[in-house]
């Protein structure tokens, strides 16, 4: 006879699902079933986030299944998509020059800025971005839908301040190496993506959508290295 500490529930969207051992729960991580933001309680008890309860293991999931490189790629991808749209639009306003390293820093900083409102509306219409799309990443709320507007602006914000350091040099680099930890070893997830209580998903791992990840490595690294020569 199951123990009543023991008897869990949790939720899929309005439906409760249970009970189920403690046992039982692990296995539904490790099937991808259970997520950190996960609508969880044992009896008696409130509804809380999985993430919040120690005897659900989220630890080795994580580690199996976290991608940062394709994330960290794919936002490179936007990042050049929308650098080549601003582009345009200079080109044809052509009355402003930026040709000096200043100029060029505060460019990028202002690209950084214009990709929340441009990442945000694009989760809100397709659940995720080109550059996403591409290497096969998307963004779900916790009930399995496309994100609201509100909750995928916060999302951008959350995503430009802790991910990006605002393009702050040094900072930048320090932010981006706490989230890899973060999201590698540490939650399974970016605070980003709980915070603005989403789930990320990936396309299954096939040698095509590693030749993709690679040759996103491959584009973006150039281009950087092309920006910085006279």
């Amino acid at each position: 006879m199951v123990q009543d500490d023991e008897k869990w529930f949790y939720k899929q969207g309005v439906q409760e699902n249970g009970p189920f051992t403690t046992k039982e729960m692990n296995n539904l991580i490790q099937k991808g079933e259970l997520k950190l933001v996960t609508s969880v309680k044992r009896i008696g008890q409130e509804w809380n986030a999985a993430e919040s309860f120690k005897e659900l293991h989220f630890e080795k999931l994580a580690n199996s299944i976290a991608r940062p490189w394709s994330r960290y790629w794919a936002r490179g991808l936007d990042m050049l998509i929308l650098g080549f749209l601003m582009g345009i639009l200079m080109s044809i306003l052509s009355t402003i020059s930026f040709n000096t390293r200043i100029d060029g820093f505060f460019l990028g900083i202002a690209t950084l800025i214009l990709a929340i409102p441009f990442e945000a509306c694009l989760l809100k219409l397709w659940g995720t971005t080109p550059g996403k799309w591409i290497l096969g990443i998307s963004i779900r709320d916790s009930e399995g839908q496309k994100p609201k507007l509100r909750k995928a602006f916060q999302r951008s914000v959350l995503v430009w301040w802790r991910g990006q350091g605002a393009g702050l040099p040094i900072v930048s680099l320090i932010f981006h190496l706490r989230g890899y930890q973060q999201l590698k070893y540490d939650l399974g997830m970016t605070t980003w993506d709980r915070d603005s209580e989403v789930v990320v998903s990936y396309r299954t791992k096939s040698w095509w959508g590693e030749l993709l990840v690679w040759l996103a490595a491959v584009l973006i690294i150039y281009f950087r290295i092309i920006s910085f020569l006279p």
